[in-house]
């Protein structure tokens, strides 16, 4: 059944792929990793779907590490950065993370992973 969800045609360009959830739940139902759709998409994704991608699949984290250089005026640039190079946080940096990731409309499960990843990564000075 996974397999004819991978395999069936986009519908006006949409698919189960444009979710970044979706996405990732047919992948973990997939009797087997489909690897070349997930680089795929990987090298697609936005900055934020990257880094949930790299959450769940591990061998995806160096990836993150190695491109997210590329995305300099994504905010989540700021926060992967925060997370890989840092380790501790500004209180100007804390405010920042915190207006980003929670003091706002848009906040989903994948701010709620990265605001979790910080906290325990970076203490505050």
């Amino acid at each position: 059944m996974v397999r004819k969800v991978i395999n069936r045609p986009p519908v006006k360009g949409i698919d189960y792929s444009n979710n970044i959830y979706c996405f990732i739940g047919i992948h973990l139902a997939s009797p087997e990793i489909q690897i070349k759709e997930i680089d795929e998409k990987f090298n697609s994704f936005s900055l934020k779907n990257k880094f949930a991608l790299s959450l769940i699949f591990k061998n995806y984290d160096d990836r993150l590490r190695n491109t997210y250089d590329e995305f300099e005026d994504d905010p989540y640039h700021f926060l992967l950065n925060l997370l890989f190079k840092s380790s501790k946080l500004s209180k100007d940096d804390e405010n920042k993370v915190f207006d980003l990731l929670v003091n706002n409309n848009n906040a989903d499960a994948i701010d709620i992973a990265m605001y979790d990843k910080l906290s325990r990564n970076a203490h505050v000075r």
